[in-house]
């Protein structure tokens, strides 16, 4: 097959003048929802946890189970979707936050993560 541009498992990105993104966190990207696997800077990998900046090359995992951040006071059960807030980036599990997956364990309030199922939606 000479048209398949990829495995669909990871998008490679520019990143814009308004996007922040850190190594391990979730990115939107327009309806989808991602968690960044390295970020590269005149292909210089950033170290983790540095902040991305416009320009920069953006590699993010479109699918897995990963451990988000989420608000502390939140208790998910699993199975239950969840959702990304885009200005705190913090998993919610308010619909009209952009959806990125289900849970995969359940997370006590207090707990600051909950592992998380990537699924895109359709």
């Amino acid at each position: 097959m000479n048209n398949q541009q990829g495995t669909g498992r990871d998008i490679t990105f520019v990143n814009g003048a308004v996007t922040t993104v850190r190594s391990g966190g979730p990115v939107i990207i327009g309806a989808m929802c991602a968690v960044v696997k390295s970020v590269e800077r005149n292909n210089v990998p950033l170290l983790p946890g540095q902040a991305s900046a416009a320009g920069d090359r953006v590699c993010a995992s479109l699918e897995g189970v990963f451990d988000l951040g989420k608000t502390a006071a939140l208790a998910i059960a699993i199975g239950e979707a969840c959702y990304v807030n885009t200005s705190t980036l913090l998993v919610t599990k308010t619909n009209t936050d952009v959806f990125v997956g289900f849970a995969a364990a359940a997370a006590a309030g207090g707990a600051s993560t909950v592992s998380v199922i990537l699924r895109q939606s359709v």
